[in-house]
């Protein structure tokens, strides 16, 4: 059975990875997906959507800005290494040797 505390470890990344997969779904569907209004209206609420701003494939435009998109995958890569490195890493620098 899966511990509570390995699912909390690994969620906000499911979560993030969840994120990605679903704001490129333009790229998967031509735009006759039943979907792509819903998750447009659900993303709607965390980015502004604005056409101008946002990659285009296929005609359509992601549901997330490039700037919103570079926001997500950055969390996404940065959750990615630390669960790599926080078993590794155990003991943080002394203060005097970080600058």
């Amino acid at each position: 059975m899966i511990s509570r505390s390995s699912i909390i470890r690994y969620l906000p990344t499911l979560l993030l990875f969840l994120l990605l997969i679903v704001s490129f779904l333009p790229f998967y569907t031509d735009g006759s997906s039943v979907l792509y209004p819903f998750t447009k209206s659900l993303f709607s609420r965390i980015c502004h959507g604005i056409s101008d701003r946002c990659f285009e494939i296929n005609g359509m435009s992601l549901h997330l800005c490039s700037r919103c998109l570079g926001i997500y995958s950055g969390l996404f890569a940065g959750s990615i290494t630390i669960l790599f490195l926080k078993n590794r890493m155990t003991v943080l620098p002394k203060e005097d040797t970080c600058l």
